[in-house]
C-alpha cells in the first residue's frame, strides 16, 4: 500500500477521460443486481447533465499521473423553501479497490472545502446507496474535518420492467412541442417551488440541445391538461448516447430468481433480465410536475409512456421519488426492482449551525441527473 503522500489532488482535465470513465466503469452498486455506469464515448457528456458548473476531483499518483479516484463537484439552479438558488451536488465519489482508505478520503474532502470557499453555493446535496455501510459509517462519521451530512431520507429508484401494454387512463395525455415550451416551463417551475430541491430551468436550457440537457427536447414532454391548462407533465430522456447502465452480476439469490424470472417472461410478456456484461436498454422519467401531487395525473403520464415504451426494445424505465412522495403509491401498479438511497445535505461543521433551515417540503432529484 502506497504512502498518502504519494498522491496529489487536482481538478481532472480532459486528457483524464480515459481513467475517469475505467473507474466509473469498476465501480458497481451493490445489491442483488450489481449494476455500474458506463459513460461512452467520453466522460464529459456524462459530467454536464449534472450540473451548470462541474468540477471533477481527481486523486493522481505522483509521477505515473494515473487517477486511482475521483468525486465530482456539480452546482445548479434548484428551488430551496420555494426560491430558487445555486446549490451544490456531490457525486461520482470512485476508487480503486485498494486505495479505498480514510486517509485519502479525508484529503480528498480538505481538497472540496477549499474548493467550497468560493462561496457558489450554501450547501450540497448527495445520495449514499443504502446498502454501502462501508461509505455511510465513514462519511456521516463527522470526523476529522469531514462536513456534517444531515439525513434527509430515502430515495427510491424504481427499476419499471416493460411487459404488455396497460389501458390507458381517461385523462387525455399529449405530446410536447417548441410552441408549448413556456406552458410546460410554468407547469415545472410552478410545481418546482413547493418541492425541496427541485431544479431551476429556464428556456434557454432547453434551446440549447447539449450539456445540462443533452439528450431532452421538447417533444420527449408528456402533457395532461385541464381546459387550456397543463397541470401535470413528465418527460422520458433516453440517455443511452452519452450514459449506459451495465448489468455486472448478480447476488446468488438473485441469479437464481433470474432464471426463473427469464423462462417466465415470455408468458407474461416481460424484458428478460439480460446476462452479466450487457447495458440495460432503458429511458429514465424525469421532470415530474404535477398541480396538487394528485397520483391520478401522474398515473395517466407515465402509463402513456409506459404504453408508448412496449414493443420499441426499451427493457425498462427508471422513475426516482422520495420516500415521502405521495406520487410514489403509482409504482404499486408496475413490477419494478427498487434501489434504495438515502439523501443527505452535505454542510461543514462551522455552516451547520448557522444556515438557514431547510423546510419540510417534498424533496425531488431529477433522476436522470444522478
Amino acid at each position: 500500500m502506497k504512502k498518502t503522500g504519494d498522491f496529489v489532488f487536482e481538478l481532472g482535465k480532459e486528457s483524464d477521460d480515459t481513467y475517469l470513465r475505467a473507474l466509473l466503469a469498476k465501480n458497481a452498486m451493490p445489491g442483488g443486481i450489481r449494476v455500474a455506469f458506463h459513460s461512452e464515448p467520453d466522460y464529459r457528456s456524462y459530467l454536464g447533465i449534472q450540473g451548470k458548473h462541474n468540477q471533477v476531483i481527481a486523486v493522481k499518483e505522483k509521477g505515473s499521473g494515473r487517477i486511482v479516484g475521483f468525486g465530482t463537484r456539480s452546482i445548479k439552479p434548484a428551488y430551496v423553501n420555494g426560491n430558487i438558488e445555486n446549490i451544490g451536488y456531490l457525486s461520482n465519489l470512485r476508487s480503486e479497490e485498494e486505495y479505498r482508505c480514510g486517509s485519502l478520503l479525508v484529503r480528498g474532502y480538505r481538497y472540496l472545502a477549499e474548493l467550497h470557499k468560493d462561496g457558489r453555493v450554501p450547501f450540497y446535496i448527495s445520495t449514499i446507496i443504502e446498502e454501502n455501510n462501508y461509505a455511510k459509517d465513514i462519511l456521516t462519521s463527522n470526523r476529522c474535518g469531514l462536513p456534517v451530512y444531515e439525513d434527509r431520507g430515502l430515495y427510491f429508484t424504481n427499476a419499471i420492467i416493460i411487459g404488455r401494454g396497460k389501458k390507458e387512463s381517461d385523462i387525455e395525455i399529449t405530446r410536447g412541442s417548441a410552441e408549448r415550451i413556456g406552458d410546460i416551463l410554468g407547469c415545472l417551475n410552478r410545481n418546482g417551488k413547493m418541492k425541496q430541491f427541485y431544479p431551476y430551468y429556464d428556456k434557454a436550457d432547453f434551446e440549447s440541445g447539449s450539456g445540462y440537457l443533452k439528450g431532452i427536447c421538447a417533444e420527449d414532454f408528456y402533457i395532461a391538461t385541464e381546459g387550456h391548462k397543463i397541470v401535470g407533465v413528465a418527460a422520458k430522456w433516453d440517455q443511452s448516447g452519452f450514459r449506459q447502465l451495465v448489468i455486472e452480476g448478480y447476488s446468488a439469490g438473485m441469479g437464481v430468481l433470474r432464471s426463473v424470472y427469464n423462462f417466465l417472461a415470455p408468458i407474461f410478456k416481460f424484458s428478460k433480465l439480460p446476462p452479466r456484461g450487457l447495458p440495460l436498454k432503458m429511458l429514465y422519467v424525469g421532470f415530474i410536475a404535477v398541480d396538487n401531487n394528485e397520483p391520478s395525473i401522474f398515473r395517466a403520464i407515465l402509463r402513456t409512456i409506459y404504453n408508448n415504451a412496449v414493443s420499441t426494445g426499451y427493457q425498462c424505465i427508471l422513475v426516482g421519488m422520495h420516500s415521502s412522495d405521495p406520487l410514489r403509491e403509482v409504482m404499486r401498479e408496475y413490477a419494478h426492482f427498487k434501489y434504495l438511497s438515502r439523501l443527505y445535505v452535505v454542510r461543514w461543521g462551522s455552516e451547520a449551525d448557522n444556515e438557514v433551515k431547510i423546510d419540510g417540503r417534498i424533496p425531488y432529484l431529477e433522476i436522470g441527473a444522478l
